[in-house]
């Protein structure tokens, strides 16, 4: 059976077009914990109840946006 694999970053993100953030991701990907959290916004031991609050009601819930399902031939 002669199946056409994807890359696993597109099977991984299975309708996801790729965004600003994920650049950003990779940025501080490579950075120290100390560095990564500072570009974020945050500290080692999380967000401050006050951050997280503003965020909540700048950005709303932390969801998961719900993706398309998986073809068959993808799954495989």
């Amino acid at each position: 059976m002669n199946v056409v694999s994807k890359p696993i970053k597109e099977i991984n993100r299975i309708g996801a077009e790729p965004t600003a953030h994920d650049g950003l991701l990779a940025a501080v990907s490579c950075l120290q914990p100390l560095e990564a959290c500072a570009k974020l916004g945050s500290g080692l031991e999380g967000l401050s109840d006050t951050e997280a609050a503003a965020r909540l009601k700048k950005f709303g819930p932390n969801l998961v946006a719900r993706e398309r399902k998986a073809t068959i031939p993808e799954e495989l």
